[in-house]
């Protein structure tokens, strides 16, 4: 069920593990919070290096103990970037 969405972050500059650790540490319990999901919600982010790096693993494994694990080698499953657009 769907309830909306958490705050929207805009980046100006190139993102990186210290980068995305900071806007999580920023964002992901207030975006919870704000929803009202604490007791539903699952944590999900694909194999991107940057989502691997073991600063970032280390915060989740304490701050966000409900994510979806993939394995290492499974297929990225977000649908946008396998959309091919064609001109018309």
């Amino acid at each position: 069920m769907a309830v909306g969405i958490g705050k929207l972050i805009f980046l100006d500059s190139i993102l990186n593990k210290n980068k995305y650790l900071d806007i999580l540490k920023e964002n992901l319990i207030q975006s919870i919070v704000k929803m009202d999901i604490s007791n539903s919600y699952k944590f999900y982010q694909d194999n991107d290096p940057k989502h691997k790096s073991q600063i970032v693993q280390e915060y989740l494994l304490y701050s966000c103990p409900k994510m979806l694990h993939l394995p290492s080698q499974s297929p990225d499953l977000n649908p946008i970037e396998n959309l091919r657009v064609t001109a018309s």
